[in-house]
């Protein structure tokens, strides 16, 4: 045999099967290989179970932890929705409050001007023309019919305006007579930034006017669609001023302006004779 075929390692033809070599491996737990079983083959990677697309895992909640989630959204409700009733409550004030100072200086600069206080309407208190008189009007009575216009546009009532007011309402005081205005003193607005929830025209009687208010809701709430309402915006709502100058009761010596709003269930009048909102019913 030549050296080509001579096997390079002979320890290696020792460890046939049967061999002595391989029957002592075999007691000691060896592979025919002569390794050790722990590197007879590759390790293979631990396996884990895949928790995606099983429900298996995933624990229903008891009736007890159901009834214990329930029991903290109650007590989180209890505490929430009082805080945002009284937050509504205190914003509907403040715009209460604010209308109606924003008219009584409006009326207190009338009075200024003119030494007294905007004529009222004595037999509809919340129907009158404070809104004309606080805005100012133009009368032009060289076109037919004539009418009142405000100075900045935005309504005019037709004359007489005891068509619109009722027979004890006879014309607008703060108004420029004439289209030049030399006919008289000019008309003054005295109430600026009206907006248009402020306002609503009505038709009370025969003809139509605009009324002075709040959009709050209250027992005197005028709606869009009410009876007297006449040709406003779709979901418009008044709730208007009530005014009294010539009989009032609760300032005997100027006038008497009010506005009953719903708050909580609760009617608030807000009024210049007293500085708290009253509860009347």
């Amino acid at each position: 045999m030549t050296k080509s075929h001579r096997n390079p390692n002979p320890e290696l033809l020792s460890l046939k099967p049967g061999s002595a070599r391989t029957r002592l491996g075999r007691r000691l737990g060896h592979s025919p290989s002569g390794l050790p079983p722990a590197f007879s083959s590759p390790p293979s990677l631990p396996s884990f179970p895949s928790t995606l697309g099983h429900s298996s895992f995933r624990r229903a909640f008891t009736l007890i932890e159901l009834l214990v989630v329930i029991a903290i959204i109650a007590v989180l409700a209890a505490m929430i929705f009082p805080i945002v009733g009284a937050v509504n409550k205190v914003k509907l004030r403040s715009v209460a409050q604010g209308g109606l100072a924003q008219v009584e200086t409006a009326i207190e600069s009338y009075k200024a001007k003119y030494g007294f206080y905007p004529p009222d309407n004595p037999d509809n208190p919340a129907i009158n023309q404070l809104y004309y008189e606080l805005l100012g009007t133009t009368f032009d009575d060289k076109v037919s019919p004539t009418s009142y216009t405000t100075l900045d546009g935005s309504s005019a009532v037709v004359n007489p305006v005891a068509k619109a007011f009722g027979t004890k309402v006879t014309g607008l005081v703060n108004s420029t007579k004439g289209r030049g205005g030399d006919e008289g003193q000019p008309a003054v607005q005295f109430l600026r930034g009206v907006k248009p929830g402020q306002r609503m025209q009505v038709r009370p009687m025969v003809n139509f006017c605009t009324v002075l208010g709040m959009p709050l809701d209250g027992p005197m709430l005028i709606l869009q669609d009410g009876p007297i309402a006449f040709n406003n915006p779709s979901g418009a709502k008044i709730n208007p001023w009530r005014y009294n100058s010539s009989s009032p009761t609760n300032n005997p010596n100027s006038y008497d302006l009010w506005i009953d709003v719903l708050i909580a269930g609760k009617t608030n009048r807000f009024s210049n004779w007293s500085k708290q909102p009253l509860i009347v019913y």
